[in-house]
């Protein structure tokens, strides 16, 4: 399987390299993965066998990822999303779809079973597995997009009380904004931000 998936890159399969580690909380527990990443970054993607690396399942990864780290991983992998392919989805980690990127972030993502196994199920279960990771996925989605902007408006505000007569356009594509990611860990735009930031003093007004 590693052949063929480097045969579509044009890559010569030339190292396999593991991390162990029963819980990851730091960049620490995972020191051959980015070894391996960084490298696959210094050399040009023109150039003939470039490098590429192969993970078996980025949703094994994130199962075993501490919680509080898990979004801080997200955007280290996506650092490198030109170079890390997941074999489960098949594609780069900037390609995957929102609703299974909410599932492979929070470690949520159904465990693969062998397809005698899928077969033999009813459709009543795979239907009540389909909507039950679906809610999981809705949940997931909004408890997430409100954490990203949450901290959107809070780095707003601290902005704001630097910066007197700037608005909201010029902290978004300003330095201010270059760290800050929303739910799918992409850098926000002006039209993002902004309904981001309506959305939660919309919310805040509730509140009170």
């Amino acid at each position: 399987m590693l052949k063929t998936h480097a045969a579509e890159f044009d890559a010569k399969l030339a190292i396999v390299t593991y991390d162990y580690a029963r819980k990851i909380r730091s960049f620490d527990d995972l020191p051959n993965l980015f070894e391996v990443l960084d490298q696959a970054k210094q050399v040009p993607s023109n150039q003939p066998n470039p490098h590429h690396i192969f993970i078996d399942d980025y949703t094994r990864l994130f199962r075993v990822t501490a919680p509080e780290f898990r979004s801080a991983l997200w955007n280290a992998l996506l650092e490198h999303a030109a170079f890390i392919t997941d074999l489960r989805q098949g594609k780069p980690l900037d390609e995957i779809s929102e609703d299974t990127t909410v599932l492979i972030r929070a470690g949520l993502l159904p465990r693969q079973k062998a397809r005698a196994t899928h077969k033999s199920r009813s459709k009543q279960d795979r239907e009540a597995q389909t909507s039950a990771a679906r809610r999981v996925s809705a949940a997931s989605r909004s408890l997430t997009a409100a954490r990203s902007a949450q901290a959107l408006g809070q780095a707003y505000d601290r902005y704001l009380e630097g910066n007197q007569g700037t608005n909201f356009r010029g902290f978004i594509e300003g330095d201010a904004a270059l760290g800050l990611r929303n739910s799918r860990g992409a850098h926000w735009t002006y039209r993002s931000g902004l309904r981001a930031i309506k959305s939660l003093n919309a919310n805040v007004g509730k509140d009170r």
